[in-house]
Formats: C-alpha cells, structure tokens, sequence
C-alpha cells in the first residue's frame, strides 16, 4: 500500500520547488514506472502548466527519462545511480553479506534483511539461490509491517505507542485470506512472537511466499531490523520452517553486534522516543 503522494500543507507552509521535484519522483512505483503530464497531475494534485519546469529540470539532471515516442516520463539512470551510492554507504551492508549469504547455503531459500522506515518495512539486502530466475523483493523496496513475518517480528519489539502510531497511519489492508486485518488478532499475534523470538509469513502478503524471521535488536531491546528465510508453502509451510531456526537465529546473533548500524527511522508518535 502505497502512501498519499499529493502535495498537502497547511497555511504557514509553502510548496517550494524542490517538494514538488521531490513529489515527482516518488509518484513513480513498480505499479507506476510510466506516467503522463496529466497523470501526475492529478495523483499529486498540482497543476500541469505548474509541473512542467521541475520536469524538465528532473530530466535535464538525468532523474527523470521522457520517452520519445509516448511522450511519458520514467525514472532516469540517476535514480538508479544513487541507490548504488547508497549501498555502498552502508556499513551494515559490508558486514552482512557473508552471513547472509552463508545463511542461505544453509537453508536453500532465499534470505531478506530489512529494517523499518516510517513504520514501513525497507529491504535493505537478499541473497538468492543460485538456480533462482526471478527476484521477488530487493533493496529499496518498501511493504507495510503487519502482513509480513519480518515486519509481525518487528513490531513485536517496538513501543505499543510506536505500534499503534504505525497502525493508525497505515492501517490493516488486506492482501491475500491469510492478511490479519483486525487490531485485536494482530495484538495477540505480537505476543505470541515476543514469546517465542520468532514469527511467521503464512502468505500474509502473497499468496505463495512463506517464512520464518526473527528480529534484530539494539541495546534496548527495541527492533532495528530483521532476517527471514523465505520460500514456497511446499518448502515453508507449516513446522517445516523450524528446522531453519538454529541457523536463522545464529546469523541473528552475529548481525545483532552492528545493530547500530542498521539506517532505521522510527514512525513519530507524540514522545520522543528513549
């Protein structure tokens, strides 16, 4: 579920070039990877003849790619240039390569590491098995936290107020039967995760991906990110995950020691957070 991407401020705020240049650029998605003058108009609420001088300094700059024959804008080379700059800027990633990657010829399954960003889960890394030919989650990709095994675990261990923060903002929408959608449900889930160390995907976000995840923590015992072994329901259904759990959890262990490391950005909500 994607957020409100419309350009909205209160009075004593002013919309400068730069919000709407940046506006642009998140209007693109996977669901959105084309759009029209007048599409962006209307999903970010702002006036075509308002638009067309941020785009065309987006697509002087190389952030934005006007195809010739549609007339459609697309996101440019920049784009992915800077998301390179910023995996290698990570610390967190140099660390966890080898664990990750060593996880995943334990198991056979594909791993994910995540973290969460304003009450989103962000994916941060994966490694694939070598005969897999498609990627189903990769880095910079973005999922809401409570139809997922990373994201349950995740918010598991944050403040309720956090939690709640998060819930209210983004709600329970639902994915696929097994979505839990009620606030009640979801609360009872949480407990069982802190209980255990561990949750569950049971095609939660999609129909056919199961796993099993535990979560990373900071000093505090607060969630700066999560591991998960992910698969099919024939690999991942039912208790066949556990028997993944050892060294699901040894990777944990190792990754915990650079839990500083992790870029997470807590949802505000109200308090600062301790």
């Amino acid at each position: 579920m994607d957020t409100d991407r419309r350009i909205t401020t209160d009075s004593s705020e002013k919309t400068t070039a730069v919000d709407k240049a940046l506006a642009i650029l998140e209007a693109f998605c996977y669901r959105e990877s084309e759009l029209s003058l007048a599409s962006l108009s209307k999903l970010l609420n702002i006036p075509k003849t308002t638009l067309v001088s941020p785009l065309r300094t987006l697509e002087k700059w190389g952030y934005l790619y006007r195809i010739p024959v549609s007339g459609n804008y697309q996101l440019g080379y920049k784009a992915m240039q800077l998301n390179y700059h910023y995996r290698n800027a990570l610390p967190i990633l140099q660390y966890a390569k080898p664990i990750l990657r060593d996880l995943q010829e334990k198991t056979g399954e594909i791993i994910y590491m995540v973290t969460h960003v304003n009450g989103q889960i962000f994916y941060l890394d994966c490694a694939f098995p070598s005969r897999i030919d498609i990627a189903y989650s990769t880095s910079g990709k973005t999922l809401l936290m409570h139809n997922t095994g990373s994201g349950k675990g995740m918010l598991a261990n944050l403040p309720q107020a956090e939690v709640d923060a998060i819930l209210d903002k983004y709600g329970l929408p639902y994915a696929t039967p097994n979505t839990i959608t009620d606030r009640g449900e979801l609360m009872k889930e949480l407990a069982k995760i802190r209980e255990k160390g561990y949750s569950y995907d049971n095609g939660e976000e999609s129909h056919n991906a199961y796993c099993i995840s535990m979560p990373i923590l900071d000093n505090t015992g607060i969630a700066v990110g999560a591991v998960s072994v992910s698969g099919s329901v024939v690999s991942m259904g039912g208790d066949k995950r556990l028997k993944y759990l050892p060294s699901l959890s040894h990777a944990c262990q190792l990754l915990s020691q650079y839990n500083a490391l992790f870029p997470v950005i807590h949802l505000p909500y109200g308090s600062s957070l301790s």
